[in-house]
């Protein structure tokens, strides 16, 4: 059953991948965004993510379900978190299960990208010394 989420709580993938039916999964592939130590050798705090909920909730609906069709998976999950997240933790979870691994792979690549590139969110650096707003599409 596909699975589109924003929310503003700690993400924990072993609660969604506990969700995909695995008697039919051949291939399961996650991709954990996790807020690093430093951007741009600056140290990082957190960083605040915001969004156009309502719009950012539908094209994340959009590509789970895009995914699904295009590489004939099985399920898929995609979670953003907004509001702060601090270093170490996840702010994006995507999932794709299939009968074979190649869809799998294909399909989590797909999701977060289209994420990253369609979605109406945004965040900011909180640096030890400063703040810089940016798209979330930049890497």
């Amino acid at each position: 059953m596909p699975l589109a989420r924003i929310v503003r709580s700690v993400i924990h993938p072993d609660d969604y991948i506990n969700r995909i039916p695995v008697p039919e999964t051949g291939g399961l592939v996650t991709f954990s965004g996790i807020v690093r130590k430093t951007e741009d050798g600056r140290e990082l705090k957190s960083l605040y993510y915001e969004a156009h909920e309502s719009m950012a909730l539908k094209k994340i609906t959009e590509t789970v379900e895009d995914a699904i069709k295009r590489f004939g998976l099985l399920d898929a999950i995609a979670v953003h978190r907004i509001g702060e997240v601090e270093v170490g933790e996840t702010s994006v979870f995507t999932a794709a299960a299939s009968i074979h691994r190649k869809d799998a792979f294909r399909g989590c690549e797909f999701i977060i990208d289209r994420i990253k590139l369609d979605c109406p969110i945004w965040k900011k650096d909180i640096f030890k010394d400063g703040e810089r707003w940016r798209s979330e599409n930049l890497e």
